[in-house]
């Protein structure tokens, strides 16, 4: 009997795995491990060696994984990020969703008033309620956005996310938001990974 799964990516993994048509036992096949083991990583009976979870994401070619790995990993911008779940993926709802958060983010960021403010001790209770607001609502942006580009990327396919990564270092680096040495260092990372 196979026990619950609680970690929401090991669930997702077994989801992902089935919509995609594939066994327990083809995955273990295409990562070369045994079936039994592959059962228990799957169940999280037993630790995902290194590279293994990755290839397992990079085999199933999932957004969502990819997101609820980055979340759960509790490093980088989207560490301990929720993955929405409980709404609607189309991408017009998840696009909506977005929208409305974006304004509120906008709101929140326009009502913030930091001319000559450049330090905590500068902020007065006030300032701070205001920009602890900011900063929440641009966590819903975050959040919003992830999930769009996820369902974006499963719905029209998953080198979506890729090609959108290349072409937004590109316009960073065309803006100067952005050395040509750190997005040679953030090259050699994600090779390295």
């Amino acid at each position: 009997m196979q026990r619950k799964i609680q970690n929401p990516l090991l669930a997702a993994i077994a989801e992902e795995r089935q919509a995609a048509g594939k066994s327990q036992e083809r995955m273990a096949g295409e990562l070369h491990v045994s079936r039994a083991a592959y059962g228990l990583y799957e169940t999280g009976e037993r630790d995902w060696p290194p590279g293994v979870l990755e290839r397992t994401i990079e085999l199933l070619a999932s957004p969502r994984l990819r997101v609820l790995a980055c979340t759960a990993c509790g490093t980088g911008v989207l560490a301990g990020m929720p993955y929405l779940d409980r709404i609607d993926r189309h991408p017009v709802v998840q696009r909506e969703v977005f929208v409305a958060e974006a304004e509120e983010a906008q709101g929140a960021l326009t009502a913030l008033r930091l001319i000559n403010k450049l330090t905590p001790g500068d902020l007065d209770a006030s300032d701070r309620r205001a920009l602890l607001e900011a900063a929440v609502e641009l966590e819903d942006v975050l959040v919003a956005a992830v999930a769009l580009k996820c369902e974006l990327a499963r719905r029209f396919g998953a080198g979506l996310l890729d090609e959108a990564r290349r072409l937004h270092n590109q316009k960073l680096l065309d803006r100067g938001y952005w050395s040509a040495r750190g997005a040679a260092a953030a090259a050699r990372a994600r090779q390295s990974a």
